[in-house]
């Protein structure tokens, strides 16, 4: 049996800019296809004016919106050989906030806030809440700040984010909801355990969650292990490690 050869390409990574509202959306994809059907797929978009198909160039036309159509349209395509991950990057930054601070107080306390999605819970409790009963630009400032600081990990940073968070607390016009920010004022003292150990660069890029989750994806499909080839990435590179220790079945 062929081992199975897994590529993955991702589109929009803003990098530090994860709040750009110009670019919200971050995607990753990956395929299991073999040589003779990617020569059939790639056979449908080619054009000889052209040494690479390229969406950019392909939709400018009618011919190439048709070209794009009979791609997506193919039957070579399905659940089992392609795998897409859509991230919004402004929910992926509240997610990481959840993550990042109230997780690490929740734990040190004995509190396991995976269990039953709860993080998840909280997440969506933030998304929709606070540019309700806050001011939604104080809220955008929170955001802001929290990328800031996990990026930089500097004094100014940090004391920027928790003044934004202070504000934002303030200006809370729901008292039980005004509750749930208060994790975001009580970690001010416990900052510098909360980000010891957190990859200033790279820890909050979709990127690196999102491969994790298509790797979990193929695991279960597949019955052995595939070689993955990743296009050029600074996130998976600089994480290489990380899935070295996890590839090693000996931890």
């Amino acid at each position: 049996m062929t081992t199975p050869i897994i590529f993955f390409d991702e589109s929009h990574n803003t990098g530090a800019h994860l709040l750009d509202a110009n670019q919200p959306i971050f995607t990753l994809a990956s395929v299991d296809c073999n040589q003779d059907e990617c020569a059939e797929l790639l056979r449908l978009v080619s054009s000889h004016q052209a040494s690479e198909a390229k969406f950019s160039s392909l939709q400018g036309s009618e011919a190439g919106r048709n070209k794009i159509f009979d791609f997506i349209s193919s039957p070579i395509h399905s659940e089992k050989r392609v795998k897409t991950m859509i991230v919004h990057k402004r929910f992926n930054v509240i997610t990481q906030l959840v993550d990042i601070i109230e997780e690490t107080l929740m734990r040190w306390n004995g509190v396991d806030i995976y269990k039953n999605s709860g993080n998840i819970v909280l997440a969506n409790l933030h998304w929709y809440s606070a540019p309700h009963f806050c001011v939604e630009q104080q809220f955008n400032d929170f955001l802001t700040n929290f990328v800031e600081m996990v990026r930089n990990q500097s004094s100014e940073s940090k004391r920027k984010f928790f003044d934004s968070a202070t504000v934002l607390y303030h200006n809370c016009i729901d008292e039980q909801y005004k509750s749930m920010l208060a994790p975001y004022i009580y970690a001010e003292r416990f900052i510098d355990d909360i980000l010891n150990g957190i990859d200033k660069k790279y820890a909050i890029d979709p990127a690196i969650s999102s491969f994790f989750c298509h790797l979990t994806e193929w695991e279960r499909q597949l019955d052995e292990a595939p070689i993955i080839i990743y296009d050029e990435s600074k996130p998976i590179k600089a994480s290489q490690p990380i899935f070295m220790k996890m590839m090693d079945s000996s931890i």
